[in-house]
């Protein structure tokens, strides 16, 4: 039988001498204590097992509190940092995790046995769309379904969806919706940290679209842009190098103000799903009018070739050839300004259509006899 011998004092006494012999699963264990230290004390501070440190290791996400526990040995127990970043309250065990990187926290008992646990801390958890963080999205109901994952955080990680008829498959975060509307899609880590992100289903009527999509307007003048179609919210902005600007947006119209010089702009329309661009021609004063040569053309034989030319107007030119509204190959594009038309071995009576940059059309009437 080994004996632990510890000699006490108090005020204006003689040292004394407590020993407590305890019988343990047929081993004897002889205890010391002073003053007021009583065996039911020492057994009621006595946890089970060895000493060691809850949880010996984890991954615990920055910015967040844990708490570190001793268990075994004997209470109370006092707690040291002896590695890495953050905070550790030495009698609570409360570790306040700041940057990332691995921390050893070392829990000692009240006979000064020692045991230690390493934390891994890691970035918050995010939800992830398109590879990329992700907290608000609106979307087409077309679109669907969506794609979601997550990063960081501790591993494994679960999906959830709040919305009417919204649906998100636990493990793979396919989401689908039950129609227009906004759902909470939320991935949690097994820590239980969360990250959730608003999205909202929309159903445009049609793609989006900008008119017109080809200005022109003199130097300091405006132009008006309308949006068709657009999903909120949505916004016009001139790309960058920009040399004219957005006056003033009211409803769906936008006034573009051009600059007093030369130049061509972009006007960019964005809503919550896509983007459109219209180009935007400043120039000094009105072309000519739009105009083609041969306006007019006489007694075309079979085989005969004729050459049109376009001038004014706003280039780029788009020629072609028409038969009772139909489109028909019979015109080869010579340059930016010149089709040549070839006239068909049978009789016909077709149109050959010029138009320009901004819409402006003339036609010429050409009859194969």
């Amino acid at each position: 039988m080994s004996k632990v011998h510890r000699k006490c004092t108090s005020s204006g006494r003689s040292p004394l001498l407590y020993t407590a012999i305890l019988i343990v699963l047929g081993m004897s264990l002889v205890l010391a204590g002073c003053g007021q230290l009583s065996l039911t004390q020492l057994l009621e501070n006595e946890e089970p097992g060895e000493l060691r440190v809850s949880p010996a290791s984890a991954n615990v996400p920055v910015d967040t509190v844990v708490t570190i526990q001793g268990k075994g040995g004997f209470k109370p127990y006092t707690y040291t940092q002896l590695s890495g970043g953050g905070s550790l309250d030495a009698k609570t065990g409360v570790f306040s995790a700041t940057g990332t990187g691995s921390v050893t926290i070392e829990v000692t008992d009240s006979f000064g046995k020692k045991a230690q646990g390493t934390l891994e801390i890691v970035e918050q958890l995010q939800l992830l769309y398109l590879g990329a963080s992700v907290s608000q999205l609106t979307v087409a109901l077309a679109d669907l379904p969506l794609n979601f994952g997550a990063s960081d955080g501790v591993f494994p990680y679960v999906f959830y969806v709040d919305g009417a008829g919204g649906t998100i498959d636990s493990v793979t975060g396919v989401f689908n919706a039950g129609g227009p509307g906004e759902y909470l899609v939320e991935v949690l880590d097994s820590v239980d940290n969360s990250a959730v992100a608003l999205i909202t289903v929309v159903n445009p009527s049609g793609p989006l679209t900008i008119s017109p999509e080809i200005a022109y307007v003199q130097q300091g003048n405006t132009v008006v842009f309308t949006a068709y179609n657009e999903t909120a919210p949505f916004d016009f902005t001139v790309d960058a190098p920009a040399s004219g600007s957005i006056a003033g947006v009211v409803g769906a119209a936008a006034t573009y103000q051009a600059p007093a010089f030369e130049t061509v702009d972009t006007v960019r329309l964005t809503d919550a799903l896509t983007s459109v661009t219209a180009t935007v021609h400043v120039v000094t004063s009105d072309p000519e009018p739009l105009s083609i040569s041969p306006s007019s053309v006489d007694k075309v034989k079979h085989g005969d070739e004729i050459t049109f030319t376009a001038s004014g107007g706003i280039p780029p030119y788009t020629f072609w050839a028409e038969h009772d509204d139909v489109v028909v190959d019979r015109l080869d594009i010579i340059s930016a300004d010149k089709a040549r038309y070839t006239a068909p071995n049978f009789n016909t009576t077709d149109w050959v259509w010029l138009e320009d940059a901004i819409g402006n059309t003339k036609r010429v009437k050409v009859k194969v006899k």
